[in-house]
């Protein structure tokens, strides 16, 4: 359905908003990163200083500690990348699985409607094309009846003179809908967030220690005019660690193949007539790592990110 001027108004108008919000989030993030780089460094000076003398007095060669080191991170990575190709491998029946779990549950509705089983006054609507999606990071979007794909991903490393620093990676996406709804009243709303990827975490494999983690969140906003209402959730959360001294590292894959609700609870968010009203649903990719490597993959093969459809009630 085309937009109204006053609907494209208003897209252009919390668009504009969310990017401020991100880059706002962004300074915040780096300035805590930058902070715990600062004390991570002087402690990891301090051992490191320990360990030289104390390999020395030992008499210990380091090029062949070294070269074990190296020998152990290719297995990690190679282990990690078996993992991903059978996650890939499953990726287009985990695919056709959510779209069909997606379908039956959009049919019972439009049963529930058709009936007229849902209680006068309230108006009962399906959006099903986002009006855009906006992708902070690499990949690609697509925009269809159910099927409204992101695919990026969030990628990090960070590695060297004493485990090298505090790096972190976000990608957002958000897929925006808009309504004008006829009358006043309240507004209640029902998402769902389809995930297909998967998660590679890895320390590498020196004395220094290291950390990786990822996440995943979701939320709904909802924005008419100056008001606005917000709920979010935490979907996903892996992480994988080593202490200073080990001189292995570690490894963490997991698949991220599930479907969430978002803002499943009703939100009781008060509308005005005829003045558009813009829904957005937001994923959050955040990937964080010192010494060590992480990846939330949502691009490769039959990977994605979709948000098939938002189920509004206006009461």
């Amino acid at each position: 359905m085309k937009l109204t001027s006053l609907e494209q108004d208003a897209l252009h108008h919390y668009q504009t908003l969310a990017r401020e919000k991100r880059e706002k989030e962004k300074c915040c993030q780096q300035k805590n990163d930058e902070f715990w780089v600062v004390r991570e460094r002087s402690a990891r000076e301090f051992k490191q200083n320990i360990v030289d003398n104390a390999f020395r007095l030992a008499g210990i060669d380091k090029t062949e500690l070294s070269c074990r080191q190296q020998k152990d991170s290719q297995v990690v990575v190679d282990f990690i990348n078996e993992q991903k190709k059978v996650a890939q491998y499953r990726a287009i029946d985990i695919n056709n699985r959510h779209d069909d779990a997606f379908s039956r549950r959009l049919e019972r509705w439009k049963q529930l409607i058709d009936k007229n089983l849902i209680p006068p006054p309230a108006i009962v609507l399906i959006l099903d094309r986002a009006a855009k999606i906006n992708l902070s990071g690499v990949g690609s979007t697509s925009i269809a009846s159910n099927q409204n794909i992101a695919q990026t991903k969030a990628e990090i490393d960070s590695g060297g003179y004493l485990g090298g620093p505090l790096r972190g990676d976000i990608v957002v996406v958000d897929w925006l809908f808009v309504w004008t709804p006829p009358r006043d009243g309240f507004l209640d709303v029902t998402s769902f967030l389809s995930m297909n990827g998967s998660s590679s975490l890895w320390a590498h494999s020196t004395l220094d220690g290291g950390s990786a983690s990822s996440s995943v969140t979701a939320g709904v906003t909802l924005s008419q005019g100056n008001v606005t209402d917000h709920s979010g959730l935490n979907l996903f959360n892996a992480q994988t660690k080593t202490s200073w001294g080990h001189f292995l590292g570690s490894a963490n894959f997991q698949a991220v193949d599930g479907t969430d609700t978002v803002g499943y609870q009703p939100t009781q968010f008060p509308v005005v007539a005829k003045i558009p009203i813009v829904i957005t649903i937001t994923a959050s990719l955040y990937v964080l790592v010192q010494n060590a490597h992480a990846e939330l993959d949502f691009i490769s093969g039959d990977f994605r990110l979709n948000v098939p459809y938002v189920f509004l009630q206006l009461l």
